[in-house]
C-alpha cells in the first residue's frame, strides 16, 4: 500500500512534532538517558543485537526540620523520625536493557532493574509508634516488603515482550505480546497520568514522582502482561488495540520511606496505630482479576490539516488506586480495588505557531469518588474487584503546551512545558448509607466540610521550562530545569489534585559527552493541613503533598550510560 506525496509530507510534520516532544521531554524531565545502545556484532545483517545498560548513584540530603504536627501523629510519623536532618538517600540503580531484532519486523525486548540503598540499613527509628513490625509483632523501622524495594540490593525484571510487524491484506500490522507500557492520549506530566485518557492504564510509580515531581508520565508507568495491536488501513488512519493479562496497583512510597505521607496504607505497615487500640489490623487486599481489561483507539491525522492528529478512545479497566474498607468482624483495614470502568476520551494535537499543543477530553463511568472509608460486617465487604464506597460519573480535561525558545542573550536554547488539569464529578451512582455510614462515604456531600471535601470540579497547573547553554566547556552542555506545580482552583472528586497544595524543584544539569549526567536538585512540597488543637498534631490534611512540605531535599545524580 503505497504513501501519497501528501500522506508523506503529513507523516513528516507529525515526526517533526514527536521529535520536539521527545528533545524537550528529555531536557525537562530527566530520566535515565541513553547515549545509544551497544550493538554487539552477530555476523549476519538481519540479526541485531543492542545492548544499553545506565548506571546511576543518588545521594539525598534532607535539608526541611521536621514539622512538629506531623510527627505527632502516630500515623504520619514513620518517615519522619527515620530520617531526620542529613542523609535520606545514598542510591544505586542499575538498568538494562536488550533489544534482538530480524530484518527490523521481528524481535524481543527485555529489560530489568537493581538498586541499593545503604541509607536504609541502619540507625532508623524503631519508635513504639512505628507501624512496620517484624515476625514476632515488635515495632521496627521498616519491614521486610520496604527493605526489598528500598533498601535492597535487589531487582526486578521490567520490560519482557516479544514484536512482531507484518501485512494482512496490504495493511501494516504491529503485534506486541508481553510485559510492555501503553501510553494513550497527549498528557505529559504526573497529574495527566492521574487525570488523563492514560488513568490506570498502567500502575503508576507514585514513589518515584514524589521524589522528582517533574518526572514525565512516560517514565512513571510501570509495565504489565498484555496484548497490544496497532493496524495503519491507510497513510492517515492508525488503528490500536489492547488486552491484558495481568494486574497491579500503583506503586506508593512506603511506611518508614522517606517519601511516605502515611504509615498505614499499603504493604509497609501493619495497619493504623490510632485504630490499633480498637484491636484494627490491616488485612488482605481485595484485588480484581488479573485478566480481562482491554481498550481500543483510532488517531487519525487528515491530511488536509496540516498534521492534525485526532484521537478516540474507549477503554475498560479496573483501578489501580485502592478504597478504604474496615472490616468490623475481624478487626481488619482492608483495602479494595474497583473495576469494571468505562472510559470514553478524545484528544487532539497540533503545531500551532510553534508551539506544540496536546488536548484530552474523557469520562469514565463508574468511576471510584474520593471517599472517608467504609465500615462494614464482614459479610457485606465487596468481591474481588469491587467497592461498598462511593462511585460515580466524571468528567476529564488536559491541555498541554509545549515549545523551543531559541537562542536569546540570557541563554542558547530553552524547552517549555504549562500543563493544566481540569475535572469535575458529574455524579454519584453508587454509594453506601446504612447505620454506620449514615452520611454516606463521598467526601464531596453537604454533611462533609473539612478542608478536602471534594468539590464539583478543580484545576491545577503544571509549569517546567529549562534553559540551556551548549559546550560550557568542551562537551558539556548546561541545563538548569525549573518546575512548579499547584493545585489552583478545587479539591479532585477522585485523585490527589488538591487547592493549594503541590511542589517546586530547581535544579542545575551537564550532559557531558552525551554519556555522563551530573544533577543537582532542590525538591520541596507545600499544602495546607488541619491541627487538632487539643493535641498539636495533624488531624486532616489537604492532599499528600501536605504531609511533605518539611522535606525539602537537595539531591547529587551521576548517570553513566555504556
Amino acid at each position: 500500500m503505497g504513501n501519497t506525496l501528501e500522506g508523506t509530507r503529513g507523516a513528516k510534520r507529525r515526526q517533526i512534532r514527536s521529535g520536539l516532544i521527545v528533545v524537550s521531554l528529555a531536557a525537562l524531565l530527566g530520566g535515565y538517558g541513553s547515549a545509544g545502545a551497544f550493538e554487539i556484532p552477530t555476523g549476519n545483517e538481519d540479526i541485531k543485537v543492542n545492548w544499553d545498560t545506565s548506571i546511576r548513584y543518588n545521594l539525598g540530603y534532607r535539608v526541611g526540620k521536621a514539622d512538629e504536627s506531623i510527627m505527632a501523629n502516630p500515623d504520619l510519623d514513620d518517615g519522619e523520625r527515620n530520617f531526620k536532618n542529613g542523609i535520606v538517600t545514598s542510591r544505586l540503580d542499575l538498568l538494562s536493557e536488550l533489544d534482538i531484532s530480524y530484518q527490523k519486523k521481528y524481535g524481543v525486548r527485555v529489560s530489568g532493574a537493581g538498586w541499593y540503598d545503604p541509607a536504609y540499613s541502619g540507625g532508623l527509628n524503631s519508635s513504639a509508634t512505628s507501624n512496620a513490625r517484624d515476625s514476632n509483632g515488635n515495632p521496627q523501622a521498616i519491614n521486610s516488603y520496604t527493605k526489598r524495594y528500598y533498601l535492597g540490593p535487589n531487582g526486578e525484571l521490567l520490560d519482557a515482550f516479544a514484536f512482531g510487524k507484518f501485512e494482512i491484506a496490504e495493511i501494516p500490522f504491529q503485534l506486541k505480546v508481553g510485559r510492555n507500557t501503553q501510553f494513550w492520549g497527549e498528557g505529559l506530566g504526573f497529574n495527566a497520568a492521574l487525570n488523563g485518557i492514560s488513568y490506570a492504564q498502567m500502575p503508576i510509580d507514585v514513589a518515584k514522582a514524589y521524589a522528582v515531581p517533574n518526572t514525565g508520565a512516560k517514565e512513571l508507568f510501570r509495565p504489565l502482561n498484555n496484548i497490544s495491536v496497532t493496524a495503519q488501513p491507510t497513510s492517515t488512519l492508525t488503528v490500536m488495540g489492547q488486552y491484558f493479562l495481568e494486574w497491579e496497583p500503583n506503586r506508593y512510597p512506603e511506611a518508614g520511606s522517606y517519601m511516605a505521607p502515611y504509615d498505614y496504607l499499603f504493604n509497609g505497615g501493619i495497619g493504623s496505630q490510632q485504630f490499633l487500640a480498637y484491636g484494627l489490623t490491616r488485612g488482605k487486599d481485595i484485588r480484581p482479576k488479573d485478566v480481562g481489561d482491554w481498550g481500543i483507539g483510532l488517531r487519525w491525522s487528515p491530511e488536509a490539516l496540516n498534521g492534525t492528529t485526532f484521537g478516540a478512545y474507549y477503554r475498560n479497566f479496573s483501578d489501580k488506586m485502592p478504597q478504604a474498607h474496615i472490616d468490623i468482624d475481624n478487626g481488619h483495614l482492608r483495602f479494595a480495588y474497583a473495576d469494571n470502568i468505562d472510559l470514553y476520551g478524545l484528544s487532539f494535537s497540533q503545531q500551532i505557531l510553534g508551539v506544540s499543543v496536546g488536548a484530552e477530553l474523557s469520562y469514565r463511568r463508574n468511576m471510584p469518588l474520593l471517599n472517608v472509608g467504609a465500615a462494614v460486617a464482614a459479610v457485606d465487604l465487596p468481591k474481588g474487584g469491587d467497592v461498598v464506597t462511593a462511585r460515580g460519573d466524571t468528567l476529564h480535561a488536559v491541555l498541554s503546551l509545549l515549545g523551543l525558545i531559541n537562542r536569546t542573550p540570557a541563554f542558547d536554547s530553552a524547552q517549555w512545558i504549562v500543563e493544566f488539569n481540569w475535572g469535575n464529578y458529574l455524579k454519584v451512582t453508587k454509594d453506601l448509607i446504612d447505620a454506620n455510614n449514615p452520611n454516606g462515604t463521598f467526601m464531596g456531600y453537604g454533611s462533609y466540610t473539612d478542608i478536602n471535601r471534594a468539590t464539583k470540579d478543580f484545576v491545577s497547573l503544571d509549569l517546567n521550562f529549562a534553559p540551556t547553554w551548549f559546550q560550557v566547556f568542551p562537551g558539556a552542555d548546561l541545563t538548569m530545569p525549573l518546575y512548579y506545580g499547584r493545585g489552583l482552583r478545587g479539591n479532585s472528586p477522585t485523585n490527589i489534585i488538591q487547592k493549594d497544595a503541590g511542589s517546586w524543584s530547581a535544579g542545575l544539569s551537564i550532559d557531558y559527552l552525551a554519556r555522563h549526567k551530573f544533577d543537582l536538585l532542590y525538591v520541596d512540597y507545600f499544602g495546607k493541613n488541619r491541627i487538632d488543637p487539643a493535641t498539636g498534631m495533624v488531624a486532616v490534611n489537604n492532599g499528600d503533598p501536605a504531609l511533605l512540605k518539611d522535606r525539602g531535599t537537595i539531591s547529587f545524580t551521576y548517570r553513566y550510560t555504556f
